[in-house]
This record gives C-alpha cells, sequence and structure tokens, in this order.
C-alpha cells in the first residue's frame, strides 16, 4: 500500500466526520462532542503532512505530525472527560503535546 495514498485517505476520513459530529454537536450541551470534533480535525491535519512527507520537509511533517497526534490524543481525552462530566486534569493531557514539540 502506499503509505501517502492511505494518509491522504485517513485525512480525508477523518476530515468528513469532524465535519459530521461537528454539525451534529448541540450548542451548550456538554458531550464531549466539540473536543471530538477538534480531535478528529487534529487527526486529518495530522495525516495530511504525513501525506505531504515528500513536499514537506521530513522534520516539520515529523515534528509537527507527532505534535499533532499528540493534540489529537490530548482532544479525545478531554471529550472523554466531558461525556463523563468530570473535571479533567489538562496538565496530565497536554503535557505530552509540549514535550513532543521538542
Amino acid at each position: 500500500m502506499h503509505v501517502p495514498t492511505l494518509s491522504l485517505a485517513i485525512a480525508l476520513v477523518s476530515a468528513s466526520l469532524a465535519l459530521v459530529v461537528g454539525l451534529m454537536a448541540e450548542p451548550g450541551r456538554r458531550d464531549g462532542m466539540h473536543p471530538w470534533a477538534l480531535g478528529l480535525m487534529t487527526q486529518a491535519m495530522a495525516s495530511g503532512l504525513v501525506a505531504l512527507r515528500d513536499w514537506v520537509g521530513d522534520g516539520l511533517s515529523m515534528v509537527l505530525g507527532a505534535t499533532l497526534q499528540s493534540a489529537m490524543l490530548a482532544w479525545l481525552g478531554e471529550s472523554l472527560y466531558e461525556f463523563c462530566a468530570s473535571r479533567p486534569c489538562r496538565l496530565r493531557l497536554w503535557t505530552p503535546v509540549l514535550a513532543t514539540c521538542f
């Protein structure tokens, strides 16, 4: 399988799913749909960077892609905390995002 093509397919599916989840989320309702949509959009951007690895520098695509993947997991963690109606420990969720930058 061709990795850039597969990454582009993942980016397109993630972006379309993020759009649908974002449109279906009701404003003011705290059910975790908005952070989940942001996480899916972040996944789409990270996969798009992997797909563009031949055209974008390896350092930029790998470091920014890993940072975006880590941010995607943090957004999904935020959505799980919001769905369970508990208070998230943001330091624990977002510290790995900062760690992957460096």
